[in-house]
């Protein structure tokens, strides 16, 4: 289950684990995704048993398999949410400083913060570091002064379930929202019906490799930039 609307006869009062990662920080095209993995500290053996790591040493079946068996087990739950690329762009190019670690950190907060809203009992929390590890374990332990123990450190998806289970939710969220994406003018289109929007654009180059370093994506971003209109609403071009 999935960003359930009342989770407190969940496991009610019970000590849980809650753990945080994002989806494609870095690429150039299309969204970021957030997303928080949460069970009750007594069941993290029962995750463990589900084989969860990081989203980046599995292939995408592999991703969408694992989501499945972690939604629908009754000792977890989820809750995700994703960053178009218009957002972060918007974001980055204010006029006070905005960039993408604290568009990235106000994401995982609200993600912890609505797990609480929730009534789940939060006791622990794991987060994937975005940069400095201490500060951002300040930030949490600043707002979530009740919870007993926060660990922010490097590649914590690879190590602990709870953040790998996270990882693959963002990964397969932002995936979803490549597949989905389409411009916004085709959507007012009278000719778009939904559910045509994983066949309604066609770029140059493949979608999911997405970095600037790749040769591909720099010869998709020469092509779809227009001389007076810049860049569509699916790159990144802060």
């Amino acid at each position: 289950m999935s960003d359930a609307t009342d989770d407190s006869m969940w496991y009610p009062n019970t000590p849980c684990v809650l753990g945080i990662d994002e989806g494609r920080r870095g690429p150039v095209l299309g969204p970021m995704a957030y997303a928080a993995a949460v069970c009750p500290i007594s069941r993290l053996t029962d995750l463990r048993a589900l084989w969860v790591k990081d989203s980046k040493a599995l292939r995408e079946k592999h991703r969408d398999e694992l989501r499945s068996k972690i939604q629908k087990t009754a000792f977890s739950r989820t809750f995700e949410t994703i960053l178009t690329a218009s957002f972060l762009s918007k974001s980055m190019l204010r006029k006070e400083k905005y960039n993408l670690n604290l568009v990235s950190h106000d994401a995982a907060i609200g993600l912890a913060q609505k797990a609480v809203d929730h009534g789940i009992n939060v006791a622990e929390i794991y987060v994937d570091t975005v940069g400095n590890p201490e500060q951002y374990a300040a930030i949490f332990r600043e707002r979530f002064s009740a919870v007993e123990k926060v660990v922010v450190t490097k590649k914590l998806d690879a190590t602990y379930p709870m953040v790998g289970a996270a990882s693959i939710v963002a990964k397969t969220t932002r995936d979803r929202g490549i597949r989905e994406w389409c411009f916004p003018e085709q959507r007012q289109s009278a000719e778009f019906r939904p559910g045509d929007a994983n066949i309604a654009v066609e770029f140059v180059g493949p979608k999911e490799s997405a970095y600037s370093s790749d040769p591909i994506i720099k010869t998709c971003i020469g092509h779809n930039c227009d001389v007076l209109f810049g860049f569509p609403t699916f790159f990144r071009f802060s």
